[in-house]
């Protein structure tokens, strides 16, 4: 466990120091929480790891079937059905399978007609979404009064008025594409065209999302005007950050070359990866086999269209290499062929260094992942920034994009021979995985949260350089009904 020191330095964006003042620097108490879905948590566990290993007490509050990975973390765990007991309804991350289901045919069609085909059915499914959200909240807010920790970190991909309101500071992590810091310079959020794309296809898809974004609109301003505070335009939703926002994506993808910087009060991390628990072994039907070994997970949520992985594992059944497939929660109504091994919940950590192609949706989670363990991608998306996810993997030479709906069975499987043996696509994803091993931004990032909670828990002056970075550091410190425009 690294001590806290008296005197330490903390990274700005921008690449410039501050010095954090001794001030008796006791551990700090952490709360932190995230939308009920593994990719989100995931996220916020590795950065909960790394906080812990700093000395910090650290807590994590979703439902309790996330409490065994979070102790086994080193985070302690607090069940949100202890303070709402209707939370106790669902298990884990099956809000969000709820939501997956109600949207599965939506999928099916390209980004731009999902929303000009946008329906009552499709409103619905988001306001329950976002209920949610604001269930969480309320318990949150009952959870911080209780406990009164030092500082609050979450990953809900949308802001909260608790973000804005809470006197304590309260730390968003945005662990999805960061498209959403680059407003209208870059392609619109979950339409998968690339940043060169004609401006003009871009204008029609914002015109088409603003339509279908009324009925929300319309939503959220009575939870916003009971905070006190003004609703938010959709395009800030899920960009702003009171004090600072944390993203993670790794800089071999990042939009900054081609679009500029990102807001200054936003700081990336390459990755945020949590510890693998255990090892892997292969199993000895696969051992015993020719072929490359590939690794093929839709994540959680493409997981459980049973439809979907069907087809796929027919496609890739005459394939001559061998398959490791993450099934997912209906795992147990999805049959393997001979070339393939999985199981419902497999250890994707330890599996990544031990193959030589990754068959993925395109979540964050999973491309981060991948990358560090240097391994191409084809990536057949699904929804929301899976499709942006895919674009960039596809244009960044790090891998292929695919229609995974509309594929031909010849396409795959050419492209699967393609990646295996592209010499030049291999070479870049290892240089890439070796740079993302040398990062030392988790510890630049938790150096910044320590500064920002050490300077609102003991006052004193504000140091030169955190005020570069947050010109309007002492409004946010000192009053409570700050606004979104400020």
């Amino acid at each position: 466990m690294t001590k806290l020191s008296s005197n330490k330095l903390a990274w700005c964006v921008n690449g410039t120091y501050l010095t954090i003042h001794n001030h008796n620097r006791k551990p700090l108490r952490i709360l932190m929480s995230s939308l009920d879905a593994y990719g989100h948590f995931n996220a916020i566990l590795g950065l909960g790891e790394k906080l812990v290993s700093r000395g910090h007490h650290v807590y994590y509050a979703n439902r309790s079937g996330y409490r065994s990975m979070v102790e086994a973390s080193g985070l302690k765990f607090i069940p949100i059905e202890n303070y709402d007991p209707t939370m106790g309804n669902f298990q884990a991350n099956q809000v969000i399978l709820k939501y997956i289901d109600n949207y599965a045919k939506q999928m099916e069609k390209s980004s731009l007609n999902r929303l000009t085909d946008w329906s009552l059915n499709d409103l619905v499914n988001n306001l329950e979404y976002f209920s949610e959200m604001k269930r969480m909240e309320k318990v949150l807010e009952i959870i911080i009064d209780k406990m009164k920790p030092d500082l609050v970190i979450g990953d809900f991909t949308f802001a909260l008025p608790l973000f804005i309101k809470s006197t304590i500071p309260c730390i968003p992590l945005l662990s999805t594409n960061p498209l959403p810091l680059y407003g209208e310079r870059g392609p619109p959020i979950a339409s998968g065209y690339s940043v060169k794309g004609p401006k003009d296809v871009w204008s029609k898809y914002r015109k088409a999302e603003k339509l279908s974004m009324i009925g929300l609109q319309l939503y959220l301003r009575p939870w916003w005007w009971r905070k006190c505070l003004s609703p938010p335009e959709s395009s800030k939703l899920r960009s702003f950050a009171k004090y600072f926002g944390i993203y993670v994506y790794p800089s071999c993808l990042d939009y900054d070359s081609d679009l500029g910087h990102p807001p200054s009060n936003w700081v990336r991390m390459d990755m945020c990866i949590r510890q693998s628990q255990s090892e892997f072994q292969l199993p000895d039907c696969l051992n015993q086999m020719p072929g490359k070994l590939i690794y093929l997970s839709m994540g959680s949520l493409g997981s459980v269209n049973l439809k979907l992985m069907r087809r796929l594992v027919t496609t890739l059944s005459s394939c001559p290499h061998r398959f490791i497939v993450s099934k997912g929660a209906r795992g147990d109504q999805l049959e393997l062929t001979d070339n393939m091994w999985g199981d419902n919940f497999v250890n994707q950590l330890a599996i990544l260094p031990k193959v030589d192609l990754v068959i993925t949706n395109g979540g964050s989670n999973t491309i981060i992942e991948s990358l560090s363990a240097g391994k191409p991608m084809i990536v057949l998306p699904l929804f929301y920034d899976q499709l942006d996810n895919a674009q960039r993997i596809d244009e960044k030479g790090l891998g292929r994009r695919l229609d995974p709906f509309n594929y031909k069975e010849g396409e795959l499987l050419e492209t699967i021979e393609d990646l295996l043996e592209n010499r030049s696509i291999r070479d870049k994803v290892e240089q890439v995985a070796r740079e993302m091993r040398k990062s030392v931004e988790q510890n630049k990032v938790c150096e910044l949260i320590e500064s920002l909670a050490f300077h609102v828990k003991f006052g004193g002056p504000v140091d030169a350089e955190l005020k570069q970075i947050l010109p309007h550091f002492n409004k946010v410190c000192n009053k409570s009904n700050y606004k979104l425009d400020q």
